[in-house]
């Protein structure tokens, strides 16, 4: 019986909601309409109009593009801007990174500078972050040696006009590791943003703290921005989750026939974890 309820109020909604957005639609699809609105209000009353009004809007506007709709005064999010609200988030994050790298904090500042890297590749201080992750990685020691090695790495091919390019290459010449070659995609990609960054002038730079917004003109202006959702780093001397821990296998429920059993069975703890004996009674 409760199921039948159920189902019958899901079915009424159901059918409510289909009929409001058909009434919705209507309304849409009048508005829209590039002929005339009131022969089409009257017709739709089941009544004729002869000739067009002459007075409603598309009327008295004939040669008019048909209506967007809906209408909005906002418009569409291109790629330069995402790739401008991604600079400033960026931003953000970098200068926590950096906050704890100066501090000391070298875990926290490898898994900050480390994500803003990875998920904001196009950042304008992404090779900056990278350089701060493999710093924060060579003071956390030898065991990091690898990770240290891949920020490098990645500094050298994937952003060559880096200012941290040549430190990298010495670097990673200390550390025994094959310098890569640049990624053509990558020079190309940064060789446009810096022949089309337009720089503050010098009224911007001497009244820029009076600015409202934040500083966007580091921005990428080429590149695809990066549209996953961001992912939660691990610091790196946080170990990772292994498998399932605990007891695996069935646990069964009998009931007790032989009360003495505990008494009389030897005991399956080991030796080190089995009570000590009962002193004799005086």
């Amino acid at each position: 019986e409760v199921e039948s309820v159920v189902t019958g109020l899901q079915t009424l909604f159901a059918n409510r909601e289909a009929r409001d957005r058909e009434r919705l639609q209507q309304v849409v699809d009048f508005a829209a309409d590039p002929r005339c609105l009131t022969k089409r209000l009257v017709g739709y009353f089941g009544e004729k109009l002869a000739k067009p009004c002459g007075t409603c809007s598309s009327c008295l506007h004939p040669g008019r593009k048909p209506r967007r709709i809906p209408s909005s005064p906002i418009p569409d999010i291109t790629t330069a801007d995402v790739a401008v609200i991604q600079e400033v988030i960026a931003e953000s994050e970098f200068k926590v990174g950096d906050f704890y790298r100066s501090r000391g904090s070298y875990n926290a500042s490898a898994n900050r500078l480390g994500g803003v890297a990875d998920q904001y590749p196009l950042f304008s201080k992404a090779d900056t972050a990278l350089w701060g992750e493999s710093q924060s990685f060579s003071k956390l020691g030898p065991a990091f040696r690898a990770q240290e090695s891949d920020s490098l790495v990645r500094i050298v091919r994937d952003y060559p006009l880096s200012e941290w390019v040549d430190a990298a290459k010495a670097r990673l010449t200390e550390l025994e590791v094959k310098i890569p070659e640049a990624d053509p995609a990558a020079l190309a990609r940064m060789q446009f943003d810096q022949d089309n960054r337009v720089k503050p002038g010098t009224f911007s730079r001497a009244f820029g703290f009076m600015r409202r917004g934040p500083d966007t003109w580091t921005a990428a202006k080429n590149g695809a921005p990066q549209m996953s959702q961001p992912k939660q780093n691990i610091p790196p001397l946080v170990p990772a989750a292994g498998p399932a821990a605990g007891f695996q296998g069935d646990v069964t429920v009998a009931p007790v026939t032989n009360p003495q059993a505990l008494e009389q069975n030897p005991d399956a703890r080991p030796a080190s974890q089995q009570p000590a004996p009962a002193k004799p009674k005086p």
